[in-house]
C-alpha cells in the first residue's frame, strides 16, 4: 500500500488536517539534520509521519529501502516518554500500520515484551527513549541492561537507525556526544545506513559543531511563504503579554511564587507554573494546595521522580484540562519544555536561560486560540541546573520586553549569547575503548555517564515493598517498571544517610537481592526498601523528608530475556526455555535462523554472510564438553544418556561442579575450532571471523579471554587445559575429531607461533571497525536466540 503525504496526515491527525508546506518538504526530501521551527508548529508529526511515510508508504521503493528501519526518538527527560510513545502508537494504528511497525518504550524496567527490536532487527520500529537509556546503548554501556547484551544494542543503536533528538537546549553534554557519534558513524562506517535529526525552536548551530561532525549538511527552517500560510500563521503569531515580576521575598521563593500564581490565575482556566528544580516544584505545589485559588483550582505536579503509574495518572489529568467548572494549575519542572501539548491561558515561570523561556512560553496560547494570554517571568531562586550568567541575561531581556505583546517568532528572534561552556568530547579513541565490554581487573567499567550528563548525576531506581522482618532477604523478584522510581545518584546517597531500615540492591551476578552498601549507589543500580521507610507519595513523588509508609505496587515476573543473562556462567535461554533440544537440532536451527535473518536484512552472498551462517552453525559445538553434557542431563532425566543436548528442558541453574564455576561452553567451541581449523573456513567463510563470532556469541569472550579470580593456572572460564572432548557429530555431516583442549590462545602472545585471542580480536576490530564487527556479533546472537525460542523439534522429536 502506498499513499501520498496528504493522506498520511489526514488519516493520522484528522480528516481536515493537511501538512504545512515545510512538513511536506521534509516528507518528500527526507529527514534533515536540523529542524529549526518555532514552538507549536508540529515538529513531532513532521518527523514521525515523514519517517513512517518514507519507510512504509512512499511510492518509490528506493526511498522505502534506504530509509533506516529504526527511528530512535530521544527525549531529554523521562517524564514524557510514555506520552510520546502513545502518540506514535496512535498514529501507527490510524495509518493501519500496526502489523508492519512496532512502537517500543525504552525506560528502566520496561517489560521484556517491549524489546523485540533485538529479535527482529529488520522490522520497522519506533523506539521512544530517554537520553540516558538510548545514548548509553550507543556507547556500548546500556543502562539497566546486562553487560553481555551491551554489544547487541550497540550494533542496533548505531546502524540502520535514524536518531531524533527532541529539545536540544536540555541535552547538555549529551548534545556534543550525539554529534560526535553521528560523525564517528560516518568516519568508521556502519553496515547499512544511519541518520540524525536535532530539533528545537531554539537551535544554537555553534553547539552542533564538533570535531568529528563539523558541519550541518541539511537544515530546515520556515521560509517567508510558509510563515504567511494562513493555517500556520496563527501559531506563529500566537500572542501573549510578557510580564517580568520581581518577588517580594526571594528567600521565601515558593510562598512568593504561590502568591503570584494566585494573583495571575484566571478562574476556570489552565495555568502552568514552571520552576527550575524538583524540590522547588514540590514545595510550590504544596503551598498552592494549602492556600488554594479563588476558583478552587486543582493543583497537579509534574516532574521526573514519580513511579510510572502515578506519573501517567497525573499527566492524564493535566492533558484533560480544567474539569467540573474549576480551573487547573499545573506545577512542573523543565519537563514541560519537551513534548507536552498544552495551551495555557497563563504561564508563570521562574527565570531560566532564554532558550528555555522560549520553550516554556510556547505552552501559553500555543495555538493562538486564547485572548489576553500572559507569560509572567519571576526572578530565579538560584536553585537549579542552569548557568547563573545565562539566567541573569534572560532576566535582563525580560525586563526590556516587560509589558509587550510577544509571539513565538518574536521571542525566538531575540538573540542571546549562550555560554556554550566546554563539554567533555567523545573521541574516536574513547569509542574504540568502549568496544571492550569486559570490566578491568578491579571489576570496574569505563564510566559513560560523563558523556551523557554534565553533572554526572544520573539515576538509580528505588522500589518500595513490605519486607518480612524475619526474612528481610526475601525481597521478591526483580523490580518491574511500574514499581520503580528514578532517583538521582546524589539524592540517593543523601537519603541513604537517613534511612532507618536497610536497603537491598539487585546483584546481577547472583541474580538476586543482597544488603546494599553506600558504594552500590551508582548509575543503573536497583534498590528495594521497606514501605515503612517512607520517601515517596503518589502526589508528590520522591521526597526523602516524607515519613508516611508507601503504598506498594504489585510486582509481576517477566519471562527470561537477554537482559536477565547477567551471571558469568549463566545462560537463561539454555536452561529456562522449557523444552529439551538436541545439539544437532539447535545448531541446524541456528544456521537456518541466520540465513533467514540475512535474507530479511537483504545481505547478499559475501564472506560476511558466509561467516555469519557458519558461525551460527558451529556456535554451540563446545556444549559437547563432558562437563556441560553432564549438567544438562542432570536436568533432563528422561533424555537418552548418549544424546548430545543443547537445551535442558527444565528451569533452574545448571549443576556445574564448583571447581568448574563460570564454565563457558563457547570457549570449548573455540578450542574445538582451533583443533579442527578447516571447519571455520568452509563455504567461503573467513575462519578468523567465524572463530571470533563463535567465541563472542554470549558476550563473555570478545576482546579478551580472561580467567576468573578463583581459577588456578591452566583453567579459563571453567575450561581446563587438556580437557578431552570426544569425536562429535554436529549434524549435517559436520564432524569434529576428538581433541585435548589447548588454552595457549588465552595467554599473552599466544603459543609463540600463532597470535593470542586478544591480538586476533584486535585485528578484526581494526579491519571491520566497531560498528560492523558488533553488527556481525549481533546477527549471530539473534539467530541463536531465535533458534532457542522456537526449536524445530524437541529432544523426543515432537514438532513444535
Amino acid at each position: 500500500m502506498t499513499v501520498d503525504i496528504d493522506e498520511v496526515y489526514r488519516r493520522a491527525l484528522g480528516d481536515t488536517t493537511r501538512p504545512f508546506a515545510y512538513q511536506r518538504r521534509v516528507a518528500e526530501a527526507g529527514l534533515p539534520e536540523v529542524l529549526d521551527v518555532p514552538t507549536g508548529c508540529g515538529k513531532t508529526p513532521t518527523v514521525l509521519l515523514a519517517w513512517l511515510y518514507r519507510k512504509l508508504l512512499h511510492a518509490d521503493a528506493d526511498v522505502r529501502d534506504t530509509t533506516p528501519a529504526r527511528l530512535i526518538w530521544c527525549l531529554p527527560l523521562r517524564s514524557l516518554s510514555r506520552q510520546t510513545a502513545n502518540l506514535a502508537q496512535t498514529w501507527v494504528e490510524r495509518l493501519g500500520l500496526d502489523d508492519r511497525v512496532d512502537v517500543h518504550l525504552l525506560m528502566g524496567g520496561e517489560p521484556s515484551t517491549s524489546q523485540q527490536w533485538r529479535l527482529e532487527p529488520h522490522r520497522p520500529a519506533v523506539i521512544v527513549s530517554t537520553l540516558d537509556m538510548a545514548l548509553s546503548r550507543a556507547l556500548n554501556r546500556g543502562y539497566v541492561s546486562s553487560r553481555y547484551a551491551w554489544p547487541i544494542d550497540f550494533a542496533l543503536f548505531n546502524d540502520d537507525c535514524h536518531w531524533v533528538f527532541d529539545e536540544v537546549q536540555l541535552m547538555g553534554v549529551a548534545l556534543t556526544t550525539s554529534r560526535q557519534l553521528h560523525g564517528l558513524r560516518d568516519a568508521l562506517g556502519v553496515p547499512s545506513r544511519h541518520g540524525s535529526t536535532w530539533m528545537s525552536a531554539t537551535v544554537d548551530s555553534s553547539a552542533l559543531t564538533t570535531v568529528d561532525a563539523p558541519t550541518i549538511t541539511n537544515a530546515v527552517t520556515l521560509g517567508a511563504d510558509e510563515r504567511a500560510d494562513p493555517n500556520l500563521a496563527p501559531r506563529l503569531n500566537a500572542s501573549k503579554r510578557l510580564i517580568r515580576t520581581p518577588l517580594d521575598d526571594v528567600t521565601k521563593f515558593e510562598q512568593s511564587v504561590a502568591e503570584v500564581v494566585r494573583r495571575e490565575h484566571v478562574n476556570n482556566t489552565l495555568t502552568v507554573v514552571v520552576v527550575n528544580s524538583i524540590k522547588t516544584a514540590q514545595d510550590t505545589a504544596k503551598q498552592l494546595r494549602k492556600s488554594g485559588t479563588d476558583d478552587g483550582a486543582t493543583v497537579e505536579l509534574l516532574h521526573s521522580r514519580f513511579r510510572q503509574p502515578d506519573r501517567d495518572r497525573a499527566l492524564d489529568r493535566v492533558l484533560a484540562g480544567p474539569q467540573d467548572g474549576k480551573g487547573l494549575v499545573v506545577v512542573s519542572t523543565q519537563v514541560i519544555e519537551a513534548g507536552v501539548d498544552l495551551s495555557a491561558r497563563t504561564m508563570v515561570t521562574e527565570c531560566a536561560p532564554w532558550s528555555s523561556i522560549v520553550q516554556r512560553a510556547g505552552r501559553c496560547n500555543r495555538w493562538g486560540e486564547l485572548g489576553d494570554a500572559r507569560v509572567v517571568i519571576v526572578e530565579s531562586s538560584s536553585k537549579g541546573p542552569y548557568d547563573p550568567d545565562e539566567v541573569a541575561t534572560a532576566w535582563e531581556v525580560a525586563g526590556r520586553l516587560h509589558g509587550e505583546i510577544v509571539t513565538p517568532d518574536s521571542l525566538a528572534a531575540v538573540h542571546v549569547d549562550a555560554s556554550n561552556a566546554p563539554h567533555l568530547t567523545l573521541r574516536r579513541k574513547d569509542l574504540l575503548d568502549l568496544f571492550d565490554t569486559a570490566p578491568d581487573l578491579a571489576g570496574n567499567d569505563i564510566d559513560v555517564s560523563r558523556f551523557i550528563r554534565s553533572d554526572g548525576d544520573v539515576d538509580v531506581s528505588v522500589c518500595w515493598r513490605p519486607l518480612d522482618p524475619e526474612r528481610p532477604a526475601d525481597c521478591g523478584p526483580r523490580a518491574t517498571r511500574d514499581e520503580r522510581c528514578a532517583v538521582p545518584v546524589g539524592a540517593m546517597r543523601e537519603w541513604w544517610k537517613k534511612l532507618q531500615s536497610p536497603a537491598w540492591v539487585y546483584d546481577p551476578l547472583e541474580r538476586g537481592w543482597r544488603p546494599a552498601r553506600l558504594d552500590d549507589v551508582r548509575p543503573g543500580a536497583e534498590f528495594v526498601v521497606d514501605t515503612t521507610a517512607g520517601g515517596y507519595d503518589p502526589t508528590v513523588g520522591f521526597d526523602p523528608t516524607l515519613k508516611t509508609p508507601v503504598t506498594p505496587i504489585e510486582a509481576h515476573v517477566d519471562v527470561p530475556t537477554p537482559d536477565d543473562d547477567r551471571e558469568i556462567g549463566g545462560d537463561p535461554l539454555t536452561t529456562e526455555m522449557g523444552a529439551a533440544v538436541s545439539l544437532a537440532t539447535h545448531l541446524g536451527d541456528a544456521a537456518s535462523a541466520a540465513n533467514a535473518l540475512c535474507d530479511q536484512l537483504r545481505l547478499q552472498p559475501s564472506t560476511s554472510r558466509a561467516s555469519i551462517v557458519l558461525a551460527a552453525r558451529l556456535h554451540d559445538a563446545g556444549k559437547a564438553h563432558p562437563v556441560f553434557q553432564e549438567a544438562l542431563h542432570a536436568r533432563s532425566t528422561t533424555s537418552p544418556p548418549d544424546l548430545l543436548l543443547a537445551k535442558s528442558g527444565t528451569k533452574g541453574t545448571l549443576p556445574i561442579p564448583r571447581d568448574r564455576s563460570g564454565f563457558r561452553h563457547e570457549l570449548a567451541s573455540v578450542a574445538m575450532l582451533e583443533a579442527n581449523p578447516s571447519l571455520a573456513s568452509a563455504d567461503g567463510a573467513d575462519g578468523r571471523l567465524v572463530t571470533y563470532l563463535v567465541g563472542a556469541h554470549h558476550g563473555r569472550i570478545r576482546l579478551g579471554m580472561r580467567s576468573l579470580p578463583a581459577e588456578d593456572e591452566g583453567q579459563v572460564l571453567g575450561v581446563r587445559e587438556g580437557d578431552e572432548i570426544g569425536r562429535t557429530d554436529l549434524g549435517d555431516g559436520i564432524i569434529t575429531e576428538a581433541i585435548r583442549v589447548d588454552l595457549s590462545l588465552s595467554r599473552l602472545g599466544g603459543d609463540g607461533s600463532t597470535p593470542s585471542w586478544s591480538a586476533r580480536a584486535t585485528d578484526l576490530l581494526s579491519e571491520h571497525g566497531p560498528f560492523r564487527l558488533a553488527w556481525l556479533e549481533a546477527i549471530v546472537r539473534i539467530a541463536d536466540w531465535r533458534a532457542s525460542i522456537s526449536p524445530s523439534a524437541t529432544e523426543q522429536g515432537a514438532p513444535r
